[in-house]
Protein backbone atom coordinates (compact mmCIF):
# COMPACT_ATOMS: atom_id res chain seq x y z
CA UNK A 1 0.00 0.00 0.00
CA UNK A 2 3.01 2.52 0.60
CA UNK A 3 4.25 1.91 -3.04
CA UNK A 4 0.82 2.83 -4.23
CA UNK A 5 0.92 6.13 -2.56
CA UNK A 6 -1.16 5.49 0.59
CA UNK A 7 -0.45 6.81 3.93
CA UNK A 8 -1.09 4.94 7.02
CA UNK A 9 -4.00 6.93 9.16
CA UNK A 10 -3.26 7.01 13.42
CA UNK A 11 -5.58 4.95 15.23
CA UNK A 12 -8.93 6.49 17.06
CA UNK A 13 -8.27 7.43 21.00
CA UNK A 14 -11.01 5.86 22.91
CA UNK A 15 -12.89 8.97 23.51
CA UNK A 16 -13.89 8.85 19.27
CA UNK A 17 -15.03 5.46 19.08
CA UNK A 18 -17.63 6.27 21.69
CA UNK A 19 -21.71 6.44 20.43
CA UNK A 20 -21.49 8.76 17.46
CA UNK A 21 -23.98 11.55 18.01
CA UNK A 22 -26.55 11.44 15.40
CA UNK A 23 -27.74 14.56 14.01
CA UNK A 24 -31.39 15.16 13.73
CA UNK A 25 -32.93 14.24 10.91
CA UNK A 26 -36.05 15.55 9.30
CA UNK A 27 -38.94 13.41 9.79
CA UNK A 28 -40.76 12.80 5.91
CA UNK A 29 -44.18 12.32 5.50
CA UNK A 30 -45.29 8.79 4.63
CA UNK A 31 -46.67 8.92 0.69
CA UNK A 32 -47.51 5.51 0.31
CA UNK A 33 -45.02 4.97 -2.69
CA UNK A 34 -43.19 1.78 -2.97
CA UNK A 35 -42.32 0.86 -6.23
CA UNK A 36 -39.09 2.06 -7.94
CA UNK A 37 -38.07 3.34 -11.72
CA UNK A 38 -34.85 4.04 -12.85
CA UNK A 39 -34.16 5.28 -15.90
CA UNK A 40 -31.37 7.13 -18.13
CA UNK A 41 -32.62 10.72 -19.07
CA UNK A 42 -31.68 14.02 -20.99
CA UNK A 43 -29.62 16.42 -18.82
CA UNK A 44 -32.18 18.74 -19.55
CA UNK A 45 -35.19 16.98 -19.07
CA UNK A 46 -33.39 15.61 -15.79
CA UNK A 47 -33.35 19.79 -15.02
CA UNK A 48 -36.93 20.56 -15.69
CA UNK A 49 -38.08 17.57 -13.90
CA UNK A 50 -36.47 19.05 -10.72
CA UNK A 51 -37.26 22.61 -11.16
CA UNK A 52 -40.61 21.77 -11.69
CA UNK A 53 -40.76 19.63 -8.47
CA UNK A 54 -38.42 22.66 -6.54
CA UNK A 55 -41.16 25.26 -7.56
CA UNK A 56 -44.29 23.29 -6.81
CA UNK A 57 -42.36 22.01 -3.28
CA UNK A 58 -43.65 18.50 -4.46
CA UNK A 59 -41.22 15.03 -4.80
CA UNK A 60 -39.96 14.27 -7.65
CA UNK A 61 -42.44 11.43 -7.84
CA UNK A 62 -45.15 13.42 -7.54
CA UNK A 63 -43.80 15.64 -10.52
CA UNK A 64 -43.94 12.58 -12.78
CA UNK A 65 -46.96 11.47 -11.79
CA UNK A 66 -48.21 15.02 -12.24
CA UNK A 67 -46.58 14.76 -15.83
CA UNK A 68 -48.15 11.24 -16.78
CA UNK A 69 -51.82 13.00 -15.41
CA UNK A 70 -51.10 15.54 -18.10
CA UNK A 71 -50.44 13.25 -20.69
CA UNK A 72 -53.80 11.16 -19.85
CA UNK A 73 -55.49 14.30 -20.30
CA UNK A 74 -54.09 15.23 -23.36
CA UNK A 75 -54.37 11.89 -25.41
CA UNK A 76 -58.22 12.08 -24.25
Amino acid sequence: TRAAGFRETPKASASETAVPIRATRRTRRKTGRTEQFATRLRAETIEAIYNYADQHEITLAETIERAVAALRNDAK
